[in-house]
């Protein structure tokens, strides 16, 4: 392009400039005329000869390997010799091109590339925000350092905080957070004060473990047992049950009768 522009500019004439730079004189002439010397060559309609009776086949083949898993998916080379053993006779490198034009048509569709907000919305006691912080505080003239609980709804934004005068650290090895997760998870069933009841008849026992803790949450959502008609041995039945198979047999045989 500049140096078409070049030679035309030095007085070279179009013809010569086409035999020189084996070009056709009508893309010189639109070379020169082209505003901002902007000159791109776009085609409009691609045509796909061989992979044309086949492209259904392959969009179906491409959409398959996409679902896969990564370590699953298919090579183009192999995706190619599943076309060639269905009658296809173009080459790899063709299976190849339109593979990327497949690919990048379709995150285009997504809307891969592009400016978009996604709303986190959250159910009610679906999850929450939860971390721990040391404050500086003085209570009854005397200063001491207190540790805050914070707790934040995600779906209402509302805050719960609350201060405790120690913070009892349970390790359990290297699954120490874990296990402590396991036990805040608890809060969205069952509630922060039933938590904060069963964590405080845990340390009441002297173990401090979460599956403790959980177990007690169990107990509790259980539904209590019904009571017991308890009689008295001064009022025995004056006729015991007996199981009697025979009247039984004989009430079934005078029903079917009737």
């Amino acid at each position: 392009m500049v140096r078409i522009r070049r030679e035309y500019a030095g007085g070279k004439a179009i013809k010569a400039i086409a035999r020189d730079l084996h070009v056709s004189r009508k893309v010189i002439r639109k070379a020169i005329r082209a505003p901002e010397g902007a000159f791109d060559y776009r085609r409009k309609v691609q045509p796909l000869p061989r992979i044309g009776p086949f492209q259904d086949r392959l969009d179906v083949l491409l959409e398959e390997n996409e679902l896969r898993g990564r370590r699953d998916r298919l090579r183009m080379t192999r995706i190619h010799d599943l076309l060639v053993r269905e009658g296809f006779e173009g080459s790899y490198d063709a299976v190849r091109r339109y593979a990327a034009r497949w690919k990048v048509e379709r995150r285009r569709d997504f809307g891969d590339g592009t400016t978009a907000f996604i709303p986190m919305l959250f159910q009610s006691g679906e999850a929450y925000q939860f971390d721990w912080s040391h404050e500086d505080v003085e209570i009854a003239g005397k200063p001491m350092r207190v540790k805050v609980a914070h707790m934040r709804l995600c779906a209402s934004r509302a805050v719960y905080v609350r201060a405790y005068a120690d913070r009892i650290v349970v390790r359990c090895g290297d699954d120490a957070d874990r296990r402590f997760v396991r036990v805040l998870a608890a809060v969205l069933t069952d509630g922060l004060e039933l938590v904060e009841a069963a964590v405080r008849e845990a340390l009441a026992t002297g173990t401090a473990s979460d599956d403790l803790i959980l177990n007690i949450l169990a107990r509790r959502r259980e539904p209590p047992r019904p009571l017991t008609i308890v009689t008295s041995e001064d009022n025995p039945l004056r006729h015991p049950p007996i199981a009697d198979c025979a009247r039984y047999d004989q009430l079934k045989n005078f029903h079917a009768a009737a």
